[in-house]
């Protein structure tokens, strides 16, 4: 519980550079959620805390303990990242999608809901400048950007020049925003190559939901829920009472046989 507009941004945002990204790193193995204080009196403690401090004297240290943050960074900056993006806009919603990795595995996925109209240009070069902004945050020096927006890839290789207005402001920003990487390419493919980020967007645009953000969570199933449920709920345990097993004996029985056995044998 903070009053700190500061930490409370700094925990929500995807990533960050430099002595900020070191700290985060080390917080990312805590479940931290910041929240605003409901009542003042709870939050008086911790101000008489701040007002008169202890006696305690140990110093804190300015590095982060251990090698493992240079580490990274450096192989986050020296790595060659790969940005697709893809944006969706209907008559009753829009969103985005973009999805960010290495050719090692790792990725970051977004996807975005706007709560705003746009039209789909507009969708798509909110996806593009979104991936470019998340990219500059994690310090990384060398992009390939890979999308199915032919207006904006052809734009950015100065290949289209700019006739909506609208538009002015996107390509305005994204040329600072490209100029930010030592290296940088972007190159247009079809539309199959691009589910991940066409999915993200469709997700982004079409569902609802309260508040900033959600999270959902995607499970891969390998065989249907019929075949993976059926050993727990149709083999009971032995020791278990099943209340079927005194009907099943009883329609097995010699006497219930011998039964059916005469009341077939005379049947019309």
């Amino acid at each position: 519980m903070t009053k700190s507009h500061p930490i409370r941004s700094l925990l929500q945002r995807p990533v960050l550079s430099g002595r900020l990204a070191q700290w985060l790193l080390q917080l990312s193995q805590y479940e931290i959620i910041a929240e605003t204080p409901t009542a003042i009196r709870s939050q008086v403690i911790a101000d008489l805390l701040a007002q008169f401090p202890g006696e305690d004297n140990s110093s804190i240290l300015d590095e982060v303990p251990g090698e493992i943050n240079e580490v990274f960074l450096a192989g986050l900056a020296d790595s060659v990242w790969t940005l697709k993006f893809d944006g969706s806009s209907t008559t009753t919603s829009a969103g985005a999608g973009i999805v960010l990795y290495k050719d090692d595995g790792e990725a970051v996925t977004k996807s975005f809901k706007f709560d705003f109209p746009c039209s789909n240009n507009a969708a798509e070069y909110e996806a593009y400048l979104a991936g470019l902004a998340i990219a500059y945050e994690m310090g990384i020096k060398h992009l390939q950007v890979i999308g199915d927006s032919n207006l904006v890839d052809c734009q950015a290789r100065g290949e289209f020049s700019l006739k909506e207005p609208s538009l002015a402001p996107y390509r305005a920003l994204a040329q600072k925003l490209e100029a930010k990487f030592n290296t940088f390419e972007i190159e247009h493919a079809q539309r199959n190559e691009n589910r991940y980020a066409d999915a993200l967007a469709t997700l982004g645009s079409q569902i609802a939901f309260e508040g900033e953000e959600i999270d959902v969570t995607i499970c891969k199933k390998a065989r249907p829920i019929t075949e993976s449920l059926r050993e727990k709920f149709e083999e009971l345990p032995l020791d278990q009472e099943d209340w079927r097993a005194p009907i099943k004996a009883k329609l097995i029985s010699p006497a219930k046989t011998a039964w059916r056995s005469f009341g077939t044998l005379h049947q019309p």
